[in-house]
């Protein structure tokens, strides 16, 4: 059995139709932005993911960080403001107003995942048509047992029934063996 997810997932939603210099340039140069900035600024992988969703999702972020994450901070508060402004999402930005918790994150959360979510359907759609059977859905992947799948063909797909681009990225599952006994 192996998982496949998208990846990179939220911040690719979030380059869709849109030009954003600093969040193209770290979707598109992921792996070498994170490893750049893990040396020159002394963090780990999971503390820039977790400043990456803070600034995704309207977050605080100290002012020491790279200037790419200052840029694509100044970039999302300019597209959430656009989306806002669009009148598209209303009823949407409504509700997020009466939560009052980060209304501006949460509603473009809501956003985002709503898009991801059309992605995993498209995949699960194209995965069934080519008789695979789907057996988790976890966040933004899924795990599918399989002997061969073309994760370029499923991609082009889900880019053709959505507009998205996403990459996907097979992850073997780790074989667990089990010992039957009684729990006492």
């Amino acid at each position: 059995m192996c998982s496949s997810d998208l990846f990179p997932s939220h911040d690719t939603y979030h380059l869709a139709n849109r030009t954003h210099a600093h969040l193209s340039r770290y979707v598109q140069h992921r792996s070498d932005v994170i490893e750049e900035t893990c040396v020159s600024h002394n963090m780990t992988h999971e503390q820039i993911k977790q400043l990456t969703l803070k600034i995704l999702y309207n977050g605080v972020i100290d002012q020491t960080v790279p200037d790419i994450f200052k840029g694509i901070q100044k970039e999302m508060k300019a597209f959430t403001n656009k989306l806002v402004l669009s009148n598209v999402h209303t009823e949407l930005f409504d509700y997020c107003k009466k939560n009052k918790d980060n209304i501006y994150g949460s509603f473009v959360s809501f956003i985002v995942q709503t898009e991801e979510r059309k992605c995993l359907e498209s995949i699960i759609e194209y995965l069934h048509a080519h008789k695979h059977s789907v057996d988790v859905l976890a966040y933004d992947g899924c795990m599918v047992r399989h002997s061969e799948i073309n994760l370029a063909d499923i991609e082009a797909y889900v880019l053709d029934k959505t507009g998205y681009a996403i990459t996907l990225a097979q992850k073997d599952m780790v074989p667990i063996d089990f010992v039957e006994r009684r729990l006492s």
